[in-house]
């Protein structure tokens, strides 16, 4: 083959195999077409939002699978059963058309009149047993239909209206629409009433909100808004302040969207909304990839929370109870802060009255202390009782000894003198359980330091806020500014987007300091064992005195030097280890091992030593051998004594085991050995912590005021950056980035204070002792000591340095 001819072969080959790569990725990417026809009962501004949230949630989570379109209904539907049935029908008969996702009442039970289904029918919005739709257990059963139920909780919602405010009688308000064609629509929430003991009437609305104002019986006293998918929000409007007129009490059944525009409470949030959404579409998807929708779940588990519109509660003259005011997200709320106020020191001293984990630990504890009570009891009396009736054979029955027929019984005792077991097992089982109180100690200083910790990061998360709105509100500004700039001509509208994208960013960044800052009161709840969203207040972030742990001003000699904090590190090293309730712990352990050494010893060379007594009864002996036995010339013949008694003592030493005595000593030895070993284990890393919590303690200290500095700076040169660009001096990159290297600065400095407070806990922890647990004259005592410790350290200094102690090594790698 010549070069020309190979050269083409080649060429030809590139060619083919890049036309069929290509043609191998546009299939591997190309995406199904799926079509989705929405059907409604009819035009309402309700449906409308749904179908467009749900359109959204379908193509976002859709996007990589299918390409979606969504096909107008032929028919129109003008809110008649029979128009439906006929747009419905079409729907099922059109090829074009994959799937159909129904909204209203008359839908779903033209839906439920089909028993079959020619292509999948899903219902977000479902009301099975008013709607007449087939159910199997947790699924539809029918070909082809899914739906999503859990709309109907009246007896939950009546109750929740009845916790706000008392009444006997309640009016049902519900569209034309929704009762046209539904089997009895008022009998789940009569059924409701009647269980919660409230009389309930039905009122439908079939003309505008002045008439069904009108139609309300005089003598209800609270209002239950049902769903009216016919009106405009206007005529929602005009019925819920005429609700309001009458200072009656609603329930909007529409959700926080009408609490907000002036209904009373309501159960139903935008998050379960949000969720039945995505739900539907997670269906759509899975039913897209071929899943049946027979097999679909239709149960939906609502997630409830009270919401409370406080504006209007005043404007009826109805107050919520306080009970039902802190469990509820209250709207238009105007009475501030709420809850109780927490200090630093309150937060820990709760957390050591309520937190469940420390109550947990004691209750260990103080089961741990029946053990010692279980040891106790072999050195008390011992009595026991026992009883028995015999009938023995007539051959071997004697008057000397069984009769045929006898009943005996009695009672026998012993009292222990001494048991070297014994009194080692009581030993072990009381040093356990010290031991078992200085973990308690333990876990005290723990949730303590716990508690602290969170609080602080409460007022951090709170700091950390505000500074992010003012950010935000700083933002809006420049964006302001932006504008101006723009409509005098200074500048472009590239400045205007980039703000507009700094208010995003900002927006942002406040609401993830709004998520972290509930994050740590409910952190904080659950430390203090309360209700995990209750409300508390706290004193402003910037009141440090509120928040500073107690110090003393004659501890600052030993922090300003080299010499003096290094004096300070030892002495608060050697503290901790004279606190620690974890060497506390250790040495109890080894005190109960050293008894049941001492226990196994003695049981080598004294017996248990016990006195016994007992005695028997005969009350009833009968047949051969119960007479008395016949008298025997000059012979004292002594029968069957139906008293009988005995005391005495005994003593059992063993003398020879197999050697197991010698090894369980042995083992006790090694025991010994590894909890010293543990012990200095503790106290090395007790010394490294409270070392090491000190110089980071040192650190964040001095980086208060480094932050301040730098806080104040940034801030003056964002001021006069600022003032730059407004004059047109300074160009936009300049203000953002001082904007931003101020937003650094001013968080630095707010977050500065509160590591600081935290590693003054944390060094507090690890020496100890927390101070707000200490008296004065504790203080004054620990003070006394430091000075003492320093004025031998200074002494020591001037000599010969000590000897090092030999280290350590381990026995097993010492070859």
């Amino acid at each position: 083959m010549t070069k020309s001819g190979l050269r083409t072969l080649l060429v030809l080959t590139a060619a083919l195999f890049f036309a069929f790569g290509s043609s191998a990725v546009a299939q591997r990417n190309a995406r199904p077409t799926f079509r989705i026809m929405m059907l409604a009962d009819g035009e309402s501004p309700l449906f409308a939002e749904r179908q467009s949230a749900l359109k959204s949630e379908i193509l976002e989570l859709m996007k990589e699978d299918a390409a979606i379109t969504f096909v107008e209904p032929g028919t129109k539907t003008n809110w008649t059963l029979e128009a439906a049935e006929a747009a419905l029908k079409e729907g099922l008969a059109d090829r074009r058309v994959d799937m159909i996702i129904v909204s209203g009442p008359m839908a779903g039970v033209a839906v439920g009149r089909i028993p079959k289904l020619s292509k999948p029918v899903l219902i977000p919005y479902a009301a099975p047993e008013l709607q007449g739709l087939p159910r199997n257990g947790n699924r539809s059963g029918r070909k082809n239909l899914a739906y999503i139920a859990g709309l109907l909780n009246f007896e939950r919602n009546i109750r929740q209206l009845e916790e706000i405010v008392r009444f006997d009688r309640m009016a049902l308000i519900v569209g034309e629409e929704v009762v046209q064609h539904l089997d009895a629509p008022e009998r789940p929430i009569q059924a409701a009433s009647q269980r919660l003991g409230v009389r309930t009437s039905l009122v439908i609305a079939n003309g505008g909100a002045e008439t069904t104002l009108a139609a309300i019986p005089k003598d209800t006293e609270a209002i239950y808004i049902g769903p009216i998918f016919k009106w405009s929000d206007e005529e929602m409007q005009r019925l819920v302040d005429g609700i309001n007129a009458q200072e009656l009490p609603s329930y909007a059944g529409g959700g926080v969207h009408w609490v907000e525009r002036g209904a009373l409470a309501t159960m139903e949030t935008d998050e379960d909304e949000t969720r039945r959404m995505r739900r539907a579409a997670l269906f759509v998807q899975r039913i897209q990839m071929g899943e049946p929708a027979a097999s679909l779940p239709v149960s939906f588990d609502q997630r409830p929370v009270l919401v409370i519109n406080m504006a209007t509660a005043k404007a009826i003259g109805t107050w919520p109870r306080f009970e039902v005011m802190a469990e509820a997200r209250l709207i238009n709320d105007q009475s501030g802060t709420r809850g109780p106020l927490i200090t630093l020191e309150i937060a820990m001293r709760d957390a050591l009255r309520a937190n469940l984990d420390l109550m947990a630990t004691g209750l260990d504890i103080d089961a741990s202390y029946e053990g010692v009570k279980v040891a106790r009891g072999s050195w008390l009396p011992q009595a026991g009782a026992d009883g028995d009736f015999l009938i023995n054979d007539p051959a071997v029955s004697t008057s000397f000894a069984q009769a045929q027929r006898q009943f005996t019984w009695g009672i026998g005792g012993s009292q222990l003198l001494y048991s070297p077991q014994a009194h080692a097992e009581l030993r072990f089982r009381r040093d356990t359980y010290w031991s078992r109180e200085h973990d308690y100690m333990s876990a005290r200083l723990d949730t303590m330091l716990e508690a602290g910790e969170a609080y602080l990061d409460v007022l951090r998360a709170k700091n950390n806020e505000g500074v992010n709105r003012d950010n935000l509100k700083l933002t809006r500004k420049n964006l302001s500014l932006a504008e101006t700039r723009n409509a005098i001509g200074v500048a472009g509208r590239e400045e205007v987007f980039r703000w507009q994208t700094q208010i995003a960013e900002s927006r942002s960044a406040v609401i993830q300091a709004s998520a972290l800052r509930n994050q740590t009161e409910i952190n904080l709840n659950r430390i203090l064992n309360r209700q995990l969203e209750a409300p508390f207040r706290v004193p402003p972030p910037e009141d440090v005195r509120t928040v500073a742990p107690g110090s003393d001003q004659r501890l600052v000699k030993y922090l300003q030097d080299a010499w003096s904090f290094k004096v300070f590190r030892e002495f608060m090293a050697k503290e901790a280890i004279r606190n620690s309730p974890e060497v506390r712990s250790i040495d109890s352990r080894i005190s109960a091992r050293d008894e049941l050494v001492k226990g196994e010893r003695r049981q080598l060379g004294i017996p248990d030593i016990a006195v016994v007594g007992s005695f028997t009864h005969v009350p009833y002996a009968g047949g051969r051998g119960s007479e008395a036995p016949a008298p025997i010339p000059n012979v004292d013949i002594v029968g069957r004594q139906t008293f009988t008694w005995s005391v005495g003592a005994t003593a059992s030493l063993t003398l020879f085991d197999g050697a197991s005595n010698y090894a369980r000593i042995r083992r006790q030895f090694r025991e010994i050995d590894r909890l010293q070993t543990d012990r200095a284990v503790i106290a090395q890393r007790l010394e490294q912590d409270v070392r090491s919590a000190l110089h980071q303690a040192g650190f964040s200290y001095a980086n208060i005021a480094l932050t301040r500095d730098a806080a104040e700076a940034s801030a003056r040169n964002l001021e006069l950056v600022t003032d730059l660009y407004q004059r047109g001096a300074a160009d936009i990159i300049q203000l953002v980035d001082a904007q931003n290297q101020a937003l650094g600065a001013a968080l630095a400095a707010a977050n500065a204070l509160y590591d600081f407070l935290i590693d003054a806990l944390r060094v507090q922890r690890a020496s100890g002792a927390f101070s707000l647990e200490g008296s004065e004259e504790e203080r004054d005592d620990f003070i006394e000591r430091l000075d003492a410790f320093a004025a031998v350290r200074k002494r020591e200094s001037r000599a010969a340095p000590p000897a090092a102690e030999p280290t350590r090594t381990n026995p097993r790698e010492q070859n």
